[in-house]
């Protein structure tokens, strides 16, 4: 994270303002990430007590790990001695259906189909992009409608971006098609509707 002094901070010790600015973390964690060199004042190391000053420039280099997401069983590997890379030789997401034009997936819940917010790599364009790069590479897939995250079930991809476009307007004016959401229920639902 990258900012330019604010008129505010003007002055202040550089832990105070991340401490107030940015309460994330705690005081104690500002302090060992200015100490570690994880914050900087205009690409250099300084101390905690430092007074910010006009046209400073504050990095915070922050390690992050993305959420993970369900993905079929992965369970058909073959290793390579030569250069110890992996092939997946099954689908991480289960295909239903794939001809020229388009790709019917069933997309797990948890997995968001592109990225957004914390998930860069961890969607289902991403997964089935380095799954068959050849095939499914970037900008070979075109998103044709949603599902939300936490969402399992069907999801059209186009592989052209006019198909895409298309499908995604009768989708969008229901033009000879529908959509069908299924719950699963554990227990009697019928009877708490009753009461």
């Amino acid at each position: 994270f990258a900012t330019f002094a604010k008129h505010r901070w003007l002055g202040r010790p550089l832990i105070d303002v991340y401490h107030d600015e940015f309460g994330s973390y705690p005081r104690s964690y500002y302090k060992a990430a200015i100490k570690a060199g994880r914050i900087l004042v205009s690409g250099k190391r300084v101390t905690c007590d430092y007074s910010i000053k006009q046209g400073d420039e504050l990095t915070h280099t922050v390690h992050r790990h993305e959420p993970a997401v369900g993905l079929s069983d992965l369970s058909s590997y073959t290793t390579s001695a030569a250069d110890h890379e992996k092939e997946v030789k099954t689908p991480p997401i289960e295909i239903v259906y794939e001809d020229d034009t388009i790709l019917v997936v069933d997309k797990p819940a948890s997995m968001p189909i592109h990225a957004c917010g914390a998930y860069n790599y961890n969607t289902l364009l991403e997964v089935l992009a380095h799954w068959k790069p050849e095939s499914y590479g970037t900008g070979k897939l075109f998103t044709v409608h949603r599902l939300d995250k936490l969402t399992s079930g069907l999801v059209l991809i186009a592989k052209s971006s006019s198909l895409a476009s298309s499908l995604g307007k009768c989708i969008l004016e229901r033009d000879g098609c529908e959509k069908v959401y299924l719950a699963r229920v554990k227990g009697s639902f019928f009877d708490i509707l009753q009461n």
